[in-house]
């Protein structure tokens, strides 16, 4: 697994990063989020990396039992991801054993540039209410 910082931004208590981050099977995976300012960024990503790619596996498979390293779910996705029968959130409803449906992976962070774009078209606009 690898992490690959696209775009820093400082903010006034953090700094905001894009980053890539690619699994060992060679998906990539866009994100982006606030860490603390007083630290090395990709030291902080990498260690972080298994949370995040966690995270991710949670929303590529809405429907997974609740694991809690990475390894069992990698091991669950290698094993069929196979949802075992069991009580619904009702109370009374059995569920059937049934096979994970996995989504795509669509939370691909804005671009950094657009982002820029943005910022300065609101502080121009700022400027014009403030004139």
């Amino acid at each position: 697994m690898q992490i690959v910082i696209s775009k820093t931004r400082k903010n006034e208590n953090d700094i905001t990063v894009w980053w890539t981050l690619t699994d060992d099977n060679g998906n990539e995976y866009q994100w982006h989020g606030d860490i603390p300012k007083n630290v090395d960024i990709q030291t902080y990503l990498e260690s972080n990396m298994k949370k995040y790619l966690l995270l991710i596996r949670k929303r590529e498979y809405p429907d997974m039992p609740r694991f809690n390293t990475l390894e069992e779910i990698e091991r669950w996705i290698t094993d069929g991801c196979i949802v075992p029968e069991g009580i619904s959130g009702d109370g009374g409803t059995v569920t059937p054993e049934y096979v994970a449906k996995k989504v795509v992976w669509t939370n691909k962070h804005p671009e950094p540039d657009r982002i820029e774009l943005l910022e300065s078209r609101i502080a121009a606009l700022e400027a014009e209410i403030e004139k």
